[in-house]
C-alpha cells in the first residue's frame, strides 16, 4: 500500500489507543495507522480488528493489509494486541524494534508462561493445564481451592476460584467447549501482590519501579472496592533489592530485548514468586506515577524505546509516592464528596463520574470514580496514607 506518498513523514503502526500516544506521535510528526476495534479521528488511517480476534484467532488476519511504505515502528498499546504487533514487525518490518513472535506467544498465553518460567529455574504457583483431568486431579495438584484462568484476558478477567467438586462441575458444563482457552493454577493464600515494571532497550535494563499493591486484583476485580499502589513497596532493602533482580531475570529468560515490561509478583510466607509480564505500558496510574518518579514522560519514554532509543536518558529519584483508584460502583450518582484538594500531600486528583450519571458494572481490576496520586516521606507513611486518602472523597449511589 501507499499510504503517506508524497510527504516526508514516516508511518508508525501503533495498535491499541489507550493513554496519549496518538497525539504524542503526531507532535513528532508521524503518520499514526491505527489498528484497533474502535475508531479514532486523530489517528490518519485505522485498521479495524477486533481484540478478540487478534488475541484468540490470530491466524485468521490477513497479516498483508499491514503493509506500508515509510514504517518505523510498529508499537503494542495494549496486551490484547502483543502478538499481532510482533507478527507484523517480524513478517513485514524486520528492521523496527521490539520482541519477536515466539517472545509475543510466551508473555502473552499465560501457559506458556507458566511452562517457560518453570522451564528456566523461577519460583512460580503450580498450574496445570485443564485437558482430560477432573476435579480430584486437579485438586491433589493444586490443593483443594484453585483458580481457573484464561490464558489471554486482562485487568483480572475471567478467572473463578473452584473450591469444590461442585464448583468445578458448574463451570465446567459452561466452557467445555473452550477449555483450550483457560489453565489452573494453585490459590496462593495471603500473599502480598507486588510489581516491578522494567525498561529495557536493546538488552539493557534502564529504570526499574518496585511496587506493592493495596489489594491483590482479583479482590479488586471482585469486590469493586478501590485499588492502591505504592512505589516503592514497604519492604527490606534486600527484599526490594531481590524484587529487582527477580526482575530483572524475567526480562533475561523471557528473551524481552526492548520494551516496557509490567512484571508481577506474589509474596507469601514461600518467598516471592513470578506472576506475569506484560510488554507494553502498565494499566492503573502505574506510567503517570512512574513519571514521577522520574521527573520525565513515561509515555515518551515509551515511545523512544522503538523510535529513538539513544535519546533515552534515565535516572531514577529517591521518592515515595503512591495511587488510589477510588472504586467505580454500578448504579446512580447521587452525591460525590470530594476534600482530594484540601491536604498538601496529594499531588493530583481527577473525577470520573458525574452526578446523575448512570454507572454500568465494569468486569476491571482498574474502574475508578476517581483517582490521586500522593507523597509521603517514607513507604511505611505511603500506607498510612492509602488508608487516609480513603477518607477524602466518597460517593453516593441510588
Amino acid at each position: 500500500m501507499d499510504f503517506g506518498q508524497g510527504s516526508m513523514k514516516s508511518n508508525v503502526i501503533l495498535l491499541g489507543q489507550r493513554f496519549n500516544l496518538i497525539k504524542k506521535l503526531k507532535q513528532r510528526g508521524y503518520n499514526v495507522i491505527l489498528v484497533d476495534e474502535n475508531p479514532n479521528s486523530e489517528a490518519d488511517k485505522v485498521i479495524h480488528v477486533l481484540e478478540e480476534m487478534a488475541s484468540l484467532r490470530l491466524s485468521e488476519i490477513d497479516i498483508r493489509q499491514f503493509e506500508f511504505k515509510d514504517v518505523e515502528a510498529v508499537i503494542p498499546n495494549t496486551d490484547l494486541f502483543v502478538e499481532l504487533t510482533a507478527k507484523i514487525r517480524e513478517e513485514l518490518y524486520p528492521h523496527t524494534l521490539g520482541i519477536g513472535f515466539k517472545e509475543s506467544q510466551n508473555v502473552r498465553d499465560k501457559l506458556k508462561t507458566k511452562i517457560w518460567a518453570k522451564q528456566n529455574n523461577m519460583a512460580i504457583a503450580k498450574f496445570s493445564s485443564l485437558e482430560n483431568f477432573s476435579y480430584d486431579d486437579l485438586s491433589k495438584h493444586l490443593g483443594r481451592t484453585f483458580l481457573i484462568k484464561p490464558k489471554k484476558l486482562i485487568l483480572a478477567r475471567g478467572i473463578k476460584k473452584i473450591s469444590s467438586q461442585s464448583d468445578w462441575s458448574n463451570w465446567h458444563s459452561k466452557n467445555k467447549n473452550i477449555l483450550s482457552q483457560f489453565y489452573a493454577e494453585e490459590f496462593v493464600e495471603n500473599f502480598m501482590e507486588l510489581s516491578c515494571d522494567t525498561i529495557v532497550s536493546g538488552g539493557k535494563i534502564l529504570a526499574q519501579f518496585p511496587c506493592e499493591y493495596s489489594v491483590n486484583c482479583l479482590e479488586s476485580n471482585e469486590k469493586h472496592e478501590g485499588f492502591g499502589a505504592i512505589f516503592p513497596p514497604h519492604l527490606g532493602e534486600e527484599e526490594i533489592l531481590n524484587l529487582k533482580a527477580l526482575a530483572a531475570k524475567v526480562v533475561q529468560c523471557f528473551n524481552i530485548e526492548t520494551g516496557y515490561c509490567h512484571i508481577e509478583f506474589l509474596k507469601s510466607d514461600r518467598g516471592i514468586l513470578f506472576g506475569e509480564v506484560g510488554v507494553r505500558l502498565a494499566g492503573g496510574l502505574h506510567p503517570a506515577t512512574e513519571s514521577l518518579v522520574l521527573d520525565q514522560d513515561i509515555e515518551d519514554i515509551f515511545l523512544d524505546l522503538y523510535l529513538n532509543p539513544k535519546h533515552i536518558s534515565l535516572e531514577a529519584r529517591d521518592k515515595y509516592l503512591g495511587y488510589y483508584l477510588f472504586p467505580k460502583k454500578p448504579g446512580k450518582v447521587v452525591s460525590i464528596q470530594n476534600k482530594l484538594d484540601t491536604v498538601s500531600w496529594v499531588l493530583t486528583s481527577k473525577i470520573n463520574i458525574s452526578v446523575g450519571e448512570i454507572i454500568p458494572w465494569e468486569d476491571s481490576s482498574v474502574a475508578s470514580s476517581a483517582t490521586t496520586i500522593f507523597e509521603a516521606a517514607s513507604p511505611a507513611e505511603l500506607k498510612e496514607r492509602i488508608e487516609l486518602v480513603k477518607k477524602l472523597f466518597s460517593v453516593e449511589m441510588a
